[in-house]
Order: structure tokens, then C-alpha cells, then sequence
């Protein structure tokens, strides 16, 4: 994979689609003299093997998900150049995630903001002494995906989160709360955790567990917009129990792999049905 010019660059969806042609084309054994049956689709083998697939890498998605990575990276140092060039070029009065395309922007943004679409659908703004999180607009309630607050009243959008605060001492303040905040959310903004000494807002992300961004679980994410209700699932997508147990077996790779053909239906064969049950009865004898 051309993971260094996928880190810095977009590649072109047709490009992508040409890629990702190759590898099916690899695995179902096609050649160009001798084109092969794929007997599962595209779409079902880039699942993940606990949900049936093989784990394949759709590269569109590994692209944005590697973009996203070098925003997060940029994002948690803002005062690096490289931040500091992109504020003054394309969002000097503004925020990361409110930056425009701008006047003229270079091949470089328009990829960094392919990625930061992505980023925007986990990033939790984490709240340190509230100044830069505006109340009604960036998302900073621990959701899932993360939200704003519903407000009383909506001329309090643009205000701080800071409002929220005590004065005194980094407690929220009751009061404020209720006079500026829709009482379903109040629970949400009690179990945001404020820090003993004032410090910088700053941004987690919540597809992981730790807050931080990783490419593995960008790319998860990733995955799981891009499938809408109607994309195919895997056959074993119904039996995680056996898809997990498959590879969980002490034999070689490749006797894995044929048992997960013959599981998937992947085999051609008159009766696929009647082995693919004599196969599940074995892989669940050999996991006991």
C-alpha cells in the first residue's frame, strides 16, 4: 500500500477503485488471461473476520482514515508551524473545523479536509477552563457521536462554555446550567470531568477508548459510515460465535482460510449448504 502518499495526499477515487480491483482480483485468482469466479463480494470481504469478512483494506477509506490521522497529529500541536501556516492561510479567525476551502486552496488542504470530515464525527471537544468551546456549536458533550448541548434559547450558541464554570473554583455552575441549558442534558455536562487547575480546551476522540486517534480505529469508523442499511453483509455476519472461532483454531493459515470459504459459501460445490452445516458442527466441536 502506498501508505506514505495516503498520509499526506488524497488519492483519486478512480485510482482507489483500480487498487482495490487489483487485491479482488488477487484473491479470487484472476489473471489477466484467466478471469476467476469471486464468490463473495467486494463490500462483504472488507468486514472484519470477528463479523465474517477477511479484513481487506477499502482504499478510499484507508486514505481518509491515514488524512485524519495527520490532522489529529496537527490539531494537538498548535504551535507547530505547520499549524501555525495553516491558521494564517485558511482560517486565521476561526477553528480547524470551521475552516473553509478558502480562496485557491492547494492539493495539500483539500486532502487534509477530506480527512477532517472524518475526524468531525468522533472529535469531542474535552473542556479544560471553557474558553474556546463555543456552548451551542462544537461538539462537547460525551455522546455518542459527540453533540452540543440543546440550549433554552438559541441566541446562546456562540457564547463560551466558560459561562458554565464557577469563577472560584473548576466546578459547573448549577445555576448557569439551568438558566442556559435544556434540563435533558444537564446529567450529560455533571459527568464531563473538569480538571483542578485551569488549562487549555483541548479535543478527544470518541471511537477509542484511551481518547486518542488511531488510524485502526479511524479506518473502523470510517467503515461504518460508508455502510448504510442496505450494504450486504458477510454470511457469517449472523454467526460471530463461528467467524471468530474459525481463526481461533490451531492449525495452519491455510486451512483457516478454505474452512472460512466453505463457511461463506465461497466453494463451488452442488450441495454448499449441506457442507457448510457439517463444517459449523465441526468448528463448534473443536472450540470444546
Amino acid at each position: 500500500m502506498p501508505v506514505y502518499s495516503m498520509n499526506c495526499f488524497q488519492l483519486p477515487a478512480e485510482l482507489c477503485s483500480e487498487l482495490d480491483r487489483l487485491i479482488a482480483n488477487f484473491w479470487s485468482g484472476s489473471t489477466r488471461d484467466k478471469r476467476k469466479l469471486s464468490w463473495v463480494a467486494w463490500k462483504k470481504l472488507i468486514t472484519s473476520k470477528d463479523t465474517g469478512g477477511l479484513g481487506f483494506r477499502d482504499f478510499k477509506l484507508s486514505n481518509q482514515a491515514l488524512l485524519a490521522n495527520h490532522i489529529w497529529k496537527i490539531m494537538k500541536r498548535p504551535d507547530s508551524l505547520v499549524y501555525r501556516l495553516l491558521k494564517a492561510r485558511y482560517f486565521e479567525d476561526g477553528f480547524f473545523f470551521s475552516a473553509t476551502k478558502g480562496h485557491k486552496p492547494s492539493y495539500g488542504w483539500n486532502s487534509l479536509r477530506f480527512g477532517r470530515d472524518l475526524l468531525a464525527t468522533g472529535v469531542q471537544f474535552n473542556i479544560g477552563d471553557g474558553n474556546n468551546t463555543k456552548m451551542g456549536v462544537d461538539p462537547w458533550l460525551p455522546t455518542n457521536p459527540p453533540r452540543p448541548p440543546r440550549l433554552i434559547n438559541e441566541n446562546d450558541m456562540e457564547k463560551s462554555v466558560k459561562l458554565l464554570i464557577h469563577e472560584s473554583s473548576p466546578q459547573w455552575d448549577d445555576m448557569e446550567i439551568q438558566r442556559l441549558i435544556d434540563p435533558r442534558d444537564h446529567y450529560l455536562i455533571h459527568n464531563i470531568y473538569l480538571p483542578s487547575t485551569p488549562t487549555a480546551d483541548d479535543y478527544l476522540c470518541s471511537c477509542s477508548k484511551d481518547g486518542q486517534y488511531t488510524v485502526k480505529s479511524g479506518y473502523w469508523q470510517a467503515l461504518s459510515l460508508a455502510r448504510g442499511d442496505n450494504t450486504p453483509k458477510a454470511l457469517l455476519a449472523t454467526n460471530p460465535d463461528i467467524a471468530k472461532g474459525i481463526w481461533k483454531l490451531y492449525i495452519t493459515p491455510k486451512l483457516k482460510h478454505f474452512l472460512w470459504r466453505i463457511a461463506s459459501r465461497a466453494v463451488g460445490v452442488a450441495n454448499n449448504l449441506r457442507r457448510r452445516n457439517i463444517l459449523v458442527k465441526l468448528v463448534l466441536l473443536s472450540m470444546f
